[in-house]
């Protein structure tokens, strides 16, 4: 049987659809009830965002979301994430070495640079977004972080410890930054998602959300949500769009959210319920502990769904 393999365009592959489907991931929060989420760009910033900075400011910037007040639209916090996916070695840790690490001649290109880079190109946009700590910057891998690496950035320089001294000058140093702008940074910093779950689990994790919410199979509007992310993240009409709730909705086939599941009630409550026979009745064949399941019926108008309203209120203590 022949070996996985993981070098060039299939290597690639395994990162490209990490990143689409954590992507997705976190779009579906879109539909929650009361979302905070109101935007999401697949690669970079949003087109409005990325215009007063060189062009190679986002280069660290695989997807961003964008948090706030729904009725207002107003964004009041962004998160930009930087993806890394390995296939081949996902039992390897994010060490020092490899944070800094930079594969071109101006090294500027290691993994803490491209963050740090972004990092100073929303300082520049965002300036007081960064002062209060509205701003997020996060590694998201399915690679662990080395114990060094958090030593290293919470060292403040008091106390004897040459190896974290020593790999938080290494970070510094690749980073670009002054020892105060670097402060600053490492304090938006977010390497909690440092051994995220695999693709397959995050997979897994979309399907079951969206089976949650309509009784046809997920995986075909998986597979639909997925190429429309897709696009968003490799087609040049694309760059600087974004994803919002009615995108996702369009993708599911809806125009309107009541149309998932779980569907909100539109019983109107009725005070001052008048006590029915049926309702007892009801109430008593639900008590029998043999019956496991009552059917409660009538023709249309009869007053069932008076009848289930007035029964809360006549059910024996933390009934459900």
């Amino acid at each position: 049987m022949p070996s996985p393999d993981f070098l060039g365009a299939r290597g690639s592959n395994a990162g490209d659809d990490f990143h689409e489907l954590w992507v997705l991931r976190h779009s579906l929060e879109l539909l929650d009830p009361d979302p905070s989420l109101l935007k999401v760009s697949a690669e970079g910033l949003i087109g409005e965002d990325d215009l007063s900075v060189p062009k190679d400011t986002w280069q660290g910037v695989d997807c961003a979301f964008y948090y706030g007040d729904a009725s207002t639209d107003s964004v009041d916090r962004i998160v930009v994430d930087q993806v890394k996916y390995s296939a081949s070695s996902p039992a390897d840790n994010w060490t020092v070495s490899r944070l800094t690490k930079s594969t071109n001649d101006a090294k500027d290109n290691s993994v803490i640079a491209r963050l740090a880079q972004a990092f100073a190109g929303l300082k520049a946009e965002f300036p007081d977004a960064v002062s209060r700590g509205s701003v997020q910057l996060r590694l998201v891998s399915n690679q662990k972080l080395s114990s060094a690496v958090d030593v290293a950035l919470k060292f403040d320089g008091t106390g004897k410890n040459p190896k974290a001294a020593k790999d938080r000058s290494k970070l510094v140093e690749a980073s670009r930054l002054d020892e105060d702008s670097f402060d600053e940074f490492v304090r938006l910093l977010d390497l909690s998602s440092c051994g995220a779950d695999s693709r397959f689990a995050v997979e897994e994790k979309i399907r079951s959300i969206i089976s949650e919410w309509t009784e046809d199979d997920a995986r075909g509007y998986v597979n639909d949500l997925l190429a429309f992310v897709r696009r968003h993240m490799m087609m040049p009409e694309a760059k600087g769009q974004y994803i919002t709730k009615k995108s996702i909705l369009i993708y599911l086939g809806f125009s309107d959210p009541q149309g998932l599941f779980p569907c909100p009630s539109k019983v109107d409550w009725v005070d001052n319920l008048v006590p029915r026979d049926a309702t007892q009745r009801l109430l008593e064949a639900l008590l029998v502990p043999e019956n496991r399941k009552v059917i409660f019926h009538g023709p249309g108008g009869c007053g069932k769904t008076t009848a289930l309203q007035e029964l809360q209120s006549v059910l024996p203590p933390d009934s459900a």
